[in-house]
């Protein structure tokens, strides 16, 4: 069990931090792989299900050809050449993550697509640093009788390992840098830590390893240099923010010609603005406010669940309104009010998980409740469940109202989300359900409440941006009947919509990611 004679000797304890490093940086990539590729294939249940098929046939193929390696060559260079050869791949992918995934989305299927992509990018770097796990056993075991004892205390390096990776990456650095940087960093560490080990305990390699090292930084100069001028300039848009979040990367950019805004969130439109009459360009963000203010008696207390860019909440604080605001993301405040001239002193903001607040609300708060959590393909589905409209429910008042803004499709064999958000509100205690849409397919707003629907107050349309006038009165005249065969009551323990919604978010995929390339 002993390494050959002619490899030098490595103290254990550098070993189990080597053991250790590679379990952080296994999760590392795992974490920050899936978030670079979700403003091309989002984050849906299938892109996840891909993410880690590919990371654990990785680590499965890592494993066994470590072990066939370590048996033939038991010495420490052919360990550290693994960890230094899956930084340099690893940090070579860097630059071409969109290429790859835009050339993976002209695949038919999305899954595939993103499981071809994770695997193009990351299966070689996850394999390789899964192939040292091995190299440990055989190394620091000198006795077989200890064999046991040493393989636990490895196992134990690598996991806790993991757990500091997967802290870091998830509550540390995503927030703080931009994916593509931390990932780099990643590579950068994986290197160094390898470049150590041949510096100091392997003098036939040294001189080769400190001119690697040195290619290695000058390259690694050039990419960002280059990087640098390519995120800061697009074809028709000028980049006024970019900063990371918990919850993706937020853009604001700004058309050179006609001066619109737009607020995005791992490149998913978020909302359009015009800063010269402070208005907004989309829809649905005058549907929310006029189908609340419309059919509901009188307005004195509205709940907004997201702010966004708080064009809504702050509309409605102006008419005089009292308006509480939750917002799940805490980086979402700064742009909104430094671009979108949003007065969050105006309204009482709360960063938390809307359901959090919905669990302590009292009964008959709100004479009104808007949800426009939906953001770019998907919906958080535990807002929208039985229970999630159960507690909205008993927020409202007697004849208060629930306006959703949603994304669906009316098509059949497309309709599982609408017809189970029309039978689940139902089943909530909502018993008049009515959905306004300018089309068959894309944002549907769903208007609930306790008695048949009368509108109160007729909208003013010229408060309406121009650009959007007409689909604003189409999508509030044109009302369609939610498809009675289709979709369930959805619940917290079974709510299978990124299953049977897969197709319709898919294609709200690529229409973003294609409108995209064009800026």
């Amino acid at each position: 069990m002993k390494p050959k004679k002619d490899a030098p000797i490595v103290p254990p304890a550098l070993l189990y931090l080597t053991a250790a490093l590679t379990g952080a940086g296994i999760m590392v990539i795992e974490i920050l792989g899936a978030k670079m590729l979700a403003p091309y294939v989002g984050t849906s249940h299938f892109v996840w299900v891909a993410q880690i098929t590919m990371t654990l046939l990785a680590l499965a193929v890592g494993y066994f050809l470590g072990g066939k390696l370590a048996d033939k060559k038991p010495h420490p260079r052919a360990l550290y050449a693994c960890i230094m050869a899956a930084a340099v791949y690893l940090a070579a992918s860097v630059p071409f993550v969109q290429q790859v995934a835009y050339a993976c989305l002209e695949i038919p299927s999305l899954p595939l697509g993103t499981l071809l992509a994770s695997v193009f990018l990351y299966f070689i770097p996850l394999g390789l640093l899964a192939a040292t796990s091995p190299f440990y056993v055989r190394l620091v075991t000198r006795e077989v009788a200890h064999v046991g004892s040493k393989a636990g205390k490895l196992s134990g390096a690598a996991t806790l390992g993991s757990v500091v990776g997967t802290v870091l990456a998830g509550y540390v650095v995503v927030p703080s840098l931009p994916n593509s940087i931390t990932m780099t960093i990643a590579a950068g560490v994986l290197f160094l830590w390898g470049a150590l080990y041949f510096v100091w305990f392997d003098r036939r390699a040294k001189t080769m390893t400190l001119s690697i090292l040195a290619a290695a930084l000058l390259g690694s100069a050039a990419f960002y240099t280059q990087r640098s001028e390519q995120h800061s300039s697009f074809n028709h848009f000028n980049q006024l923010y970019r900063a990371q979040s918990v919850f993706g990367e937020l853009q604001v950019i700004e058309n050179r010609y006609s001066h619109a805004r737009i607020l995005l969130d791992d490149l998913l439109f978020q909302n359009v603005y015009d800063p010269v009459t402070q208005k907004s360009l989309a829809q649905f963000t005058y549907m929310l406010q006029i189908l609340s203010e419309a059919f509901t008696p009188k307005l004195e207390r509205v709940l907004c669940l997201g702010m966004g860019m708080g064009i809504v909440p702050n509309e409605l604080a102006k008419k005089g309104v009292q308006v509480d605001v939750v917002e799940i993301n805490p980086a979402m405040v700064e742009p909104a009010e430094r671009f979108f001239d949003c007065d969050t002193a105006a309204f009482n903001l709360q960063i938390e998980d809307a359901r959090a607040v919905l669990n302590r609300t009292p009964t008959e708060s709100y004479d009104s409740i808007l949800l426009d959590v939906f953001a770019g393909d998907s919906s958080p589905v535990h807002l929208f469940s039985l229970e999630a409209f159960t507690l909205m429910r008993k927020a409202l008042r007697p004849q208060g109202t629930l306006v959703i803004n949603a994304f669906g499709s009316f098509n059949s064999g497309e309709n599982f989300f609408l017809g189970s958000l029309d039978k689940t509100l139902k089943a909530a205690g909502f018993s008049s359900v009515r959905m306004h849409c300018d089309s068959n397919q894309g944002n549907v707003y769903v208007l609930a409440g306790f008695e048949p629907m009368r509108l109160h107050h007729f909208p003013d349309f010229s408060q309406v941006h121009h650009s959007c006038r007409a689909d604003v009165q189409k999508a509030f005249n044109r009302t369609v009947a939610a498809p009675l065969n289709a979709g369930t009551v959805l619940s917290d323990d079974f709510n299978p919509l990124e299953f049977h919604d897969a197709k319709n978010r898919e294609r709200s995929r690529r229409g973003y990611v294609a409108s995209f390339r064009t800026f």
